[in-house]
C-alpha cells in the first residue's frame, strides 16, 4: 500500500479518566497532561546454530510481544490528581465549631510546640490555667491556631517543664478534602483522549480501556519549579480485543 501522505504528528489534546475501582465513576478532564506515552515492545527467542561453518546463525526465531507500558504526566493538582499522585483517597473535610473546656495538655518543655487536639482553632479564644486554675498570662504562650498547638514560651514563671495545663477554646468551621495517601497499591483506569494533530489539523481519539498504574514521581513540596505528577503502569488487554485505539477524523 502507497503512503497516502508524509505527515508528522505532534498532538495537543484533553485527556478524560475514568477511576475503575469506583463504582459508578465518570470520566473526568484531569487538566494539563505534558506527556502520555505508549510504549509497545516485543522479545525474540532465536535457535542458534552451534555447527561448524555456519555457527552463530539463526535456526528459528520467533517473537513474542510485551504488554503495552503506559506513562502519564501531569502538571494539573485538583484534588483528585493530587489523590492519584500520593496514591491515596480524597475525601470532604469538614470541621464545625465545637467549645472545648479544660482539655489536659502536658508540657514536656518550654519553647516546644504541644497539641491541643483540634487543628483550625480561633486563637482570640484560647485561655489556658494551670492545673491549679491559676490564669496563664498570654505572653507565657503562643498558640498556632492552624496546627492547633500551643508553645509555653523559655522563661516562663507559670508553666514549667512537666508540668500540665488547661487549654479552653472554640475551634473554627472549615471545609475542604483531605487524602489518606499511600493507602492504595495500584490504581485501575480508562482514559480518553481527544485532541488534534498540529501537522494536518485533524482530530483524533485515543481510547485505553484498562491501565493498571502506580505513582511514578516524587513531589517536592518546597519546589521552585511547578510539580509534576507521574503515573506509570502497563495497558490491560482484555481477550483478543485491541489493548487500546487510535481513530481519525477525516
Amino acid at each position: 500500500m502507497a503512503r497516502q501522505a508524509d505527515n508528522g504528528l505532534i498532538f495537543a489534546g484533553k485527556t478524560y479518566i475514568k477511576n475503575l475501582m469506583i463504582p459508578g465513576a465518570g470520566f473526568v478532564d484531569v487538566g494539563n497532561v505534558t506527556s502520555l506515552a505508549l510504549k509497545s515492545e516485543s522479545e525474540a527467542k532465536e535457535r542458534i546454530r552451534k555447527q561448524k561453518g555456519s555457527y552463530g546463525s539463526a535456526v528459528d526465531s520467533i517473537t513474542t510481544p510485551k504488554p503495552t507500558t503506559f506513562s502519564m504526566k501531569c502538571d494539573t493538582f485538583d484534588r483528585h490528581n493530587l489523590a492519584m499522585a500520593l496514591m491515596g483517597q480524597d475525601a470532604d473535610f469538614n470541621q464545625a465549631e465545637e467549645t472545648l473546656t479544660d482539655q489536659i495538655v502536658e508540657i514536656g518543655q518550654q519553647g516546644q510546640w504541644y497539641s491541643l487536639g483540634k487543628t483550625n482553632i480561633d486563637p482570640s479564644t484560647v485561655a489556658i490555667k494551670t492545673s491549679t486554675d491559676t490564669v496563664v498570662d498570654k505572653t507565657a504562650y503562643q498558640v498556632h491556631a492552624g496546627l492547633g498547638m500551643i508553645q509555653i514560651v523559655d522563661g516562663s514563671t507559670t508553666v514549667q517543664a512537666g508540668d500540665s495545663i488547661k487549654a479552653s477554646f472554640k475551634t473554627k468551621v472549615v471545609k475542604g478534602f483531605q487524602i489518606h495517601a499511600g493507602v492504595l497499591d495500584n490504581l485501575k483506569l480508562e482514559i480518553m483522549v481527544e485532541g488534534e494533530n498540529r501537522t494536518t489539523g485533524k482530530t483524533g481519539t485515543l481510547h485505553i480501556p484498562s491501565v493498571s498504574v502506580g505513582a511514578d514521581s516524587e513531589i517536592d513540596w518546597f519546589g521552585d519549579d511547578f510539580a509534576e505528577s507521574s503515573l506509570a503502569g502497563t495497558v490491560v488487554k482484555s481477550g483478543t480485543n485491541a489493548p487500546y485505539t487510535f481513530t481519525e477524523i477525516e
